[in-house]
């Protein structure tokens, strides 16, 4: 039975049991009989409540970690995915260095040192 549906169920019981019954009775045995009724009932709705707290909080684990393990994979392919887009650029721009000459030869390797070092940081995260 799920969560949602023993709460709903908990309500329904008590609002008929708060419906039928009538403060208005004057007969003190009755009203005494009635609170320990009450009292007990209520000893055991704390107890409903409290196992469904711990359903609920063990199915809170095991789907946070699911979720982690989600992140943790989707974090794998994004990296893995930038690794392959740095090296790709690291190719370009190493045959930019290549062909180029002065200034234009210092720009590109400039740029290849910074995608080296994007590069190593990617592969120390994995």
């Amino acid at each position: 039975m799920k969560i949602s549906e023993l709460k709903n169920q908990i309500k329904k019981e008590i609002i008929e049991i708060l419906s039928e019954e009538s403060v208005e009775s004057s007969n003190p045995e009755e009203l005494a009989a009635k609170t320990t009724a009450l009292q007990a009932f209520n000893t055991e709705l704390t107890k409903t409540r409290d196992i469904a707290q711990d359903l609920s909080e063990d199915e809170d684990q095991e789907a946070s970690k699911s979720d982690l393990k989600k992140i943790e994979d989707e974090g794998e392919t994004a990296i893995s995915n930038k690794m392959q887009e740095t090296a790709a650029e690291l190719k370009k721009e190493l045959s930019k260095w290549k062909k180029s000459e002065g200034d234009e030869k210092e720009k590109h390797l400039k740029r290849l040192k910074e995608l080296t070092k994007i590069k190593q940081e990617l592969e120390s995260m994995l």
